[in-house]
């Protein structure tokens, strides 16, 4: 389940201080992770369940590089917070194939963008100027509840049994799903269509389509026309623009 809070709900931390960083070469995130967002995330959500009462605030920076003894384009984190994360933003990089990682030149806060923050046991990653998303288990909600949440209910009489092929866009998200932000709703085949915010994240929509289909971590992009898919960061205004 994704919840969302703003910006004033959260206690950010900052700092004057110059912040140690792990810098990794952006470019060598393979395509299919769409960029670090997911990567860093999933890597420190175990620390934050377990240290529920610490905070943390990540800031990145990204900027052109020749630490890695070439022109790379690269994105630095630094840490306000226990070192542990820090490490933890390494480890999770390390682990992806091929991605190259390293401690890098510190970095300044204020001249950063507050990307990721822990705080109530709690990975957070920011979705807008104002808007944070945090993925949680729903204890309470089954699996089996959720695919009897997906019928198709083409004739209106709980079966579709005899529309084998029914389009696929006529799979709706259940009204009750409120991780869509909607701003466009219509009813279809006993299910609603929800239209995505413009200002949503890539990273969001994504995690929504495959814990609503029940799909595999990371199974679906979203791409532009030239097919390649784009970062999780990246918003979904960002998406429609390059497909007019």
């Amino acid at each position: 389940m994704i919840i969302r809070k703003n910006t004033t709900e959260l206690t950010l931390r900052s700092s004057k201080e110059p912040l140690a960083t792990v810098e990794v070469d952006l470019d060598s995130i393979p395509e299919e992770r769409c960029g670090y967002g997911d990567i860093v995330a999933d890597g420190l959500t175990s620390w934050a369940a377990n240290n529920s009462d610490e905070t943390a605030t990540i800031y990145v920076y990204e900027s052109p590089s020749v630490n890695f003894r070439e022109p790379t384009n690269s994105a630095f984190f630094g840490v306000v917070g226990k070192k542990a994360v820090l490490d933890g933003v390494m480890t999770a990089l390390k682990r992806v194939p091929k991605v190259r990682v390293r401690p890098s030149d510190s970095i300044l806060a204020r001249s950063a963008s507050a990307t990721f923050h822990i705080e109530g046991g709690a990975v957070w990653q920011v979705d807008d100027e104002i808007t944070w998303f945090a993925r949680v288990a729903d204890k309470a909600e089954s699996p089996d509840s959720e695919i009897e949440e997906l019928q198709l209910d083409v004739d209106g009489d709980g079966s579709d049994d005899e529309h084998p092929d029914a389009p696929a866009c006529d799979v709706g998200f259940p009204d009750d799903d409120q991780d869509w932000g909607s701003d466009n709703t219509t009813q279809s085949h006993g299910l609603r269509f929800r239209k995505a915010r413009v200002d949503a994240s890539i990273g969001t929509i994504r995690a929504g389509i495959e814990r609503v289909f029940g799909l595999p971590e990371g199974s679906v992009a979203l791409c532009g026309p030239d097919g390649k898919p784009l970062r999780s960061d990246a918003k979904v205004r960002t998406l429609r623009k390059r497909w007019e």
